[in-house]
């Protein structure tokens, strides 16, 4: 009885796992057509559609850390900084270690998004003492915009005070 409940488990393990590395297999090989083709739709300079294809690529390959590396890059490169933000807050939760990869990019678009208080947020989340070399410069520019930003309306709310 046991023998027969394990051969058939058997027999049932080796239909199963050819069959569910074959659709992986199709699954990759789908995401490496579209991250190929959002490549030379970037050669061409045609962006959107290389924007297009690369989250194509991802909806396939999830965990892509170039993929996801690229797309965050070439949003921030078109100034679609909240698309950049985005990007790189989802790989930080999708890809192997990606918090650590995509902090900085994050923290950046971050700061080009004028979203100074979450960068700053952000960077004493994950700054630690032996790395401050790397995250002193973007704190600054952080401040600093977010300095940037209060003085610009200080004008504006000073008028609504008064009247």
């Amino acid at each position: 009885m046991r023998l027969a409940l394990l051969i058939s488990v058997c027999l049932l393990m080796c239909g199963i796992v050819p069959s569910m590395a074959q659709k992986n297999r199709k699954i990759q090989e789908k995401a490496d057509k579209y991250f190929n083709e959002a490549l030379a739709e970037r050669a061409a300079r045609h962006n959107e559609a290389a924007c297009a294809r690369m989250e194509q690529c991802l909806k396939f390959d999830t965990a892509n850390i170039e993929a996801n590396s690229l797309l965050g890059q070439w949003y921030f490169q078109d100034h679609r900084f909240d698309m950049a933000v985005e990007t790189f807050r989802k790989a930080s939760f999708r890809c192997f270690e990606g918090r650590e990869t995509f902090a900085a990019p994050l923290v950046k678009s971050l700061i080009f998004a004028a979203r100074p208080d979450e960068a700053l947020q952000y960077i004493a989340t994950i700054a630690t003492q032996r790395d401050t070399a790397q995250w002193n410069p973007l704190r600054r520019k952080a401040e600093a915009t977010r300095d940037m930003m209060r003085r610009s309306w200080a004008p504006a709310v000073s008028v609504v005070q008064a009247v």
